[in-house]
């Protein structure tokens, strides 16, 4: 029994690390983590193969919480995988369209969460119980969605910001006379539009509060002022006043926007004893205002209707910059509107004389509109090439550019060179964030095997590096006691940490060799084509019961750095 014991060997590993000194060029490609996903113009993900699709609604939420079915356009997500604590951002910055959707094709199974960036203008973050802002939204795929044709739907909600307008009444003489009891007293009659519909409700001069659905009336007297106080941002509006026999009627603001942090105004005087004699010459003009308006807009058509006394309305479009005169007969009650331009990003801002009377010769109706949606910078750079006239030198097919936000990957464009010779790229991405700063963007791009990337600005030159080959890992193998008469044969296995390149002949991931009794062996030669640390975990396989195992688990780190255009191999 006691010869049984002792015949179970002690099987020891030594390791040591061995350089080849003689150092050989090669063009093998480094095995870097590397993926290009790239968002198409139609928020579609190029990606693994899979038939699931995912779609993000976004809605809105009034400020109190309670879900609207209102769709969100122009709010901004980055898309990450999540495994753990560790998130892999995919593709660049996804965009709610129109509808307030976003659609996402090709993702495998597992965990993904939507992460908000910026809400669209009037809109703020959702809330969750404790009151904090909401900006992860995580769904999972499963098998059975990655195989099937339902698509994976995930809901997020924007807050409604809200803001205020006021409609005032004004009433004087052309002569410049004191009103008389009943000008002071009689009723003026509003007819008050809200684009979406709804309902809302007002207080006259901050008496009773009272609700006024859209499309209805309500009364003012000289001097009175109807307060809407809790309409959304964004929201587009028209007044009418009913017009009367005795009295010509100017306006400004009767249609407009409900802007964030600001008193809309729509603001009516009438003036008694007016002469409404001859023609008019209405002269509508078109005005955009706003900062860093996008080059894709220049050529934006708005629609206008314009009403006179109850005839047929007529329809036209303006462009910025552009006017429209029509002759109208002194008298005639006139009104013009514009056709919501929010969709369009735009705020209709101000508006002058868009309602009221033919009383003068000429008036002049302007319709300003302001610019909110996104404010797109252009990133453009160009890559360079040092290839050092090494004749091994040999430029990729492409190159993979990354465009970051503030350290964050949003876009990712494949570059190539261009018939000119020339490797150029450009990205169009927000100017600024939600909270209305200027967002940093920078550049970086996916390692490109045999050269050393410097980025200046937005530009990339690489410089040809060449590689080295190195046959860093090789084992000894030691065996204690007794050694057998027949040589056994044991396993070793190289496996690669945090990407680092391995030698031919890798499997899976990882390489095994064998040593036959003791002796010493190597895992072969491996090449290197960038500086950097490298490390590599070594492990004995676990074999024959009649032995005892060295389970220890050995790092070999091997730095490689670079010095006059060559890579050199150390070990650490």
């Amino acid at each position: 029994m006691a010869e049984r014991r002792q015949r179970r060997k002690i099987n020891k590993v030594l390791f040591s690390a061995v350089l080849t000194l003689a150092l050989l060029l090669s063009s093998a490609a480094a095995a870097f983590a590397w993926y290009d996903f790239t968002q198409s113009y139609t928020n579609t993900f190029s990606g693994s193969v899979s038939k699931t699709k995912v779609i993000l609604h976004k809605y809105a939420k009034t400020p109190a919480g309670d879900i609207l079915q209102d769709p969100v356009a122009g709010a901004q997500f980055l898309l990450y995988r999540v495994s753990g604590a560790n998130q892999a951002q995919i593709g660049g910055l996804y965009t709610t369209d129109s509808s307030g959707k976003i659609t996402v094709t090709g993702l495998g199974p597992g965990s993904y969460m939507f992460r908000e960036q910026a809400p669209s203008y009037g809109y703020t973050y959702d809330l969750d119980a404790a009151g904090a802002a909401v900006t992860d939204y995580p769904f999972t795929i499963t098998l059975d969605d990655a195989q099937g044709t339902t698509p994976v739907y995930v809901e997020a909600y924007n807050r409604q910001q809200q803001s205020a307008l006021e409609i005032r009444k004004a009433v004087t003489n052309a002569d410049g006379s004191a009103l008389t009891p009943q000008q002071q007293t009689q009723d003026y009659t509003f007819t008050v539009n809200f684009a979406d519909g709804g309902t809302y409700n007002y207080q006259i001069d901050g008496g009773a509060v009272q609700s006024l659905v859209s499309g209805n009336t309500l009364t003012l007297k000289q001097g009175q002022t109807a307060l809407f106080s809790n309409l959304p941002v964004g929201l587009h509006y028209d007044v009418y006043e009913t017009p009367g026999p005795d009295y010509v009627t100017t306006s400004s603001g009767n249609s407009g926007s409900i802007i964030k942090d600001a008193l809309s105004s729509a603001v009516f005087t009438n003036i008694y004893g007016m002469n409404t004699t001859g023609k008019t010459q209405i002269t509508v003009e078109k005005i955009v205002a706003g900062n860093d308006i996008p080059a894709s807009e220049s050529g934006r058509a708005f629609g206008f209707t314009m009403t006179v006394n109850n005839d047929a309305p007529t329809r036209f479009t303006l462009k910025a910059g552009e006017s429209k005169t029509f002759e109208l007969n002194s008298g005639d009650a006139y009104t013009i509107t514009e056709d919501d331009p929010f969709p369009y990003g735009y705020l209709q801002s101000a508006v002058v004389n868009g309602s009221g009377t033919a009383c003068a010769p000429v008036i002049n109706v302007t319709y300003t509109n302001t610019y909110v949606g996104p404010v797109m910078a252009t990133i453009s750079g160009e890559k360079t090439w040092d290839l050092g006239n090494d004749p091994a030198a040999h430029l990729p097919n492409s190159v993979a550019v990354q465009l970051l936000a503030n350290g964050v990957v949003v876009q990712t464009a494949t570059v190539r060179q261009d018939t000119a010779g020339k490797w150029l790229y450009s990205f169009t991405a927000p100017q600024y964030d939600g909270a209305g700063q200027v967002i940093a963007y920078t550049v970086a791009e996916a390692p490109v095997a045999g050269f050393q990337s410097v980025v200046t600005g937005t530009n990339i030159k690489n410089t040809w590096i060449k590689t080295v080959t190195a046959t860093p890992a090789q084992v000894q193998k030691v065996i204690s006691g007794i050694k057998p008469a027949q040589a056994d044969v044991f396993s070793f296995l190289m496996t690669p940490q945090a990407g680092a390149p391995m030698p031919q002949g890798t499997v899976n991931g990882a390489k095994t060799i064998t040593i036959a009794g003791e002796g010493t062996a190597n895992f072969g030669s491996i090449t290197y084509t960038a500086p950097g640390t490298y490390s590599y975990l070594i492990t004995e396989v676990k074999g024959n019961s009649a032995y005892i195992y060295d389970t220890a688990a050995y790092t070999l780190t091997v730095v490689v750095g670079e010095q006059a255009g060559q890579l050199t191999v150390s070990s650490a």
